[in-house]
Protein backbone atom coordinates (compact mmCIF):
# COMPACT_ATOMS: atom_id res chain seq x y z
CA UNK A 1 0.00 0.00 0.00
CA UNK A 2 1.32 3.36 -1.00
CA UNK A 3 0.38 6.25 1.27
CA UNK A 4 0.57 9.65 -0.36
CA UNK A 5 -0.80 13.01 0.75
CA UNK A 6 -3.99 12.38 -1.20
CA UNK A 7 -4.24 8.94 0.41
CA UNK A 8 -4.00 10.43 3.87
CA UNK A 9 -6.84 12.78 2.96
CA UNK A 10 -9.02 10.36 1.00
CA UNK A 11 -8.97 7.41 3.36
CA UNK A 12 -10.29 9.24 6.47
CA UNK A 13 -12.79 11.11 4.31
CA UNK A 14 -13.98 7.82 2.84
CA UNK A 15 -14.27 6.19 6.25
CA UNK A 16 -16.22 9.13 7.66
CA UNK A 17 -18.52 9.08 4.64
CA UNK A 18 -19.16 5.36 5.06
CA UNK A 19 -19.82 5.84 8.76
CA UNK A 20 -22.32 8.62 8.17
CA UNK A 21 -24.10 6.70 5.41
CA UNK A 22 -24.33 3.54 7.49
CA UNK A 23 -25.47 5.40 10.57
CA UNK A 24 -28.09 7.68 9.06
CA UNK A 25 -29.05 6.33 5.67
CA UNK A 26 -28.66 2.56 5.57
CA UNK A 27 -32.37 1.87 5.17
CA UNK A 28 -32.91 4.72 2.73
CA UNK A 29 -30.04 4.28 0.30
CA UNK A 30 -31.13 4.48 -3.29
CA UNK A 31 -29.57 2.25 -5.93
CA UNK A 32 -27.65 5.25 -7.28
CA UNK A 33 -26.13 5.98 -3.88
CA UNK A 34 -25.10 2.35 -3.47
CA UNK A 35 -23.41 2.40 -6.88
CA UNK A 36 -21.68 5.69 -6.04
CA UNK A 37 -20.35 4.35 -2.76
CA UNK A 38 -19.20 1.15 -4.47
CA UNK A 39 -17.43 3.13 -7.17
CA UNK A 40 -15.70 5.37 -4.62
CA UNK A 41 -14.56 2.33 -2.68
CA UNK A 42 -13.18 0.74 -5.85
CA UNK A 43 -11.30 3.90 -6.82
CA UNK A 44 -9.81 4.31 -3.36
CA UNK A 45 -8.78 0.67 -3.04
CA UNK A 46 -7.29 0.56 -6.54
CA UNK A 47 -5.38 3.78 -5.91
CA UNK A 48 -3.52 2.31 -2.95
CA UNK A 49 -2.81 -1.26 -3.99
Amino acid sequence: MQFTISGLVLIPLFLVTCYLILRYNAAQLSLFQKITVGALFSIVSLSFT
